[in-house]
């Protein structure tokens, strides 16, 4: 069901205990790629609210395909979707123009050059109360901020404004909607997407305005995520390594094992496709990302 409104997204976020996924473009094509042994209603049936930013839209709309698994995504019964443009974040946030600052200049702090981008030409050393209206610094960050490259279709992409979006409204439902959120999952298979996230959260925990601010989980369901998940719920049939290279690359990939005395193992190597179809029949090991 489709949201024709931000007004109406946030007068479905006064609901209580909303289960949301954030979807990026790069999870879109991994799906695509395996709707026919897996269907959008399997992958997404336990979320009450789909959402993509703007700019993530540009990328979908990129490709006919993955525009068709959106509309599947609309035929789901009792889950709604919304394509959240990045200037209704600021109505999405009641107008608190600081924090929304905040939380892109610590979306943006892993990336130094963005984030000395963000100080000298939109800062400017002022107050943040003196801040020029929303859209224009958002404009000055998106237009300038972000490095791009002009692709065969004509479209400029920005590398790492889509997940810079993703990253600031996966903050802003956790931060602002705590009544209303129980969990915020983000289907994302780029790894700037999950550092800048936790990147955020942690400078989030150590400012003295936001620290003691109870917020809401932000999760993550990688690519690989989804095999192992999927794998495990007798969705996705995998029996030789043949099988596996039909869905991934080798990756590095961040995970946890229960050992023999319940400790926890924490890990992070590159897999490859051999070594993976291992660790997705054990039952004692979580993929983090």
């Amino acid at each position: 069901m489709t949201i024709d409104s931000i007004s109406n997204l946030k007068e479905l976020l006064m609901g209580k205990s909303l289960k949301i996924c954030i979807l990026d473009n790069n999870s879109l094509e991994f799906l695509n790629r395996i709707k026919e042994y897996v269907s959008a209603k399997d992958v997404f049936g336990g979320y009450d609210l789909i959402l993509v930013p703007e700019w993530i839209r540009t990328e979908i709309e990129d490709s006919e395909y993955r525009k068709a698994y959106v509309n599947r995504l609309l035929e789901i019964d009792n889950i709604y979707f919304y394509y959240v443009d990045e200037l209704e974040y600021l109505e999405l946030i009641n107008y608190k123009d600081a924090d929304l600052f905040n939380l892109f200049l610590y979306s943006c702090g892993s990336v130094k050059p963005l984030e000395s981008f963000i100080k000298r030409y939109i800062l400017k050393n002022k107050p943040l109360e003196e801040l020029d209206d929303y859209e224009t610094w958002l404009n000055i960050l998106y237009i300038d901020g972000f490095k791009g490259e002009i692709l065969s279709r004509g479209r400029e992409r920005k590398k790492n404004a889509g997940e810079i979006s993703i990253c600031v409204l996966s903050l802003i439902l956790a931060y602002f909607y705590i009544d209303s959120v129980e969990n915020i999952t983000i289907f994302t298979n780029d790894r700037d997407a999950y550092d800048f996230n936790k990147y955020a959260v942690n400078k989030l925990h150590s400012h003295k305005d936001y620290k003691n601010i109870e917020h809401k989980p932000i999760t993550f369901k990688s690519n690989d995520f989804l095999i192992y998940e999927l794998f495990n719920k007798g969705l996705l049939t995998i029996e030789y390594e043949e099988d596996m290279s039909k869905f991934r690359n080798e990756r590095w990939i961040n995970y946890a094992r229960k050992k023999h005395d319940n400790s926890i193992e924490e890990g992070y190597k590159l897999v490859k496709n051999a070594e993976f179809m291992e660790m997705i029949k054990d039952n004692t090991l979580y993929i983090v990302f």
